[in-house]
């Protein structure tokens, strides 16, 4: 399948999946189903998603409270 992705990555690389958050982007079940709030893979993919915004934050704060700008004179 030229489109797919197994043209271009193959099978090689699907264990990394679940590291990205494309994976874990799925507003599908919360759009067409109505008790999409009891099913507790939802939670775990919204979980991952708010995890991985924390994480981005937290590096950006560390980077900017690190950085070495000069003293204004």
């Amino acid at each position: 399948d030229p489109a797919g992705h197994d043209f271009l990555y193959g099978d090689a690389l699907d264990w990394l999946r679940p590291f990205t958050i494309h994976y874990h982007y799925q507003p599908q079940v919360m759009i067409l189903q109505e008790d999409w709030y009891t099913q507790g893979v939802v939670w775990l993919h919204l979980a991952a998603l708010a995890g991985i915004g924390a994480l981005g934050y937290a590096l950006a704060w560390w980077c900017f409270t690190h950085r070495d700008l000069p003293a204004p004179l």
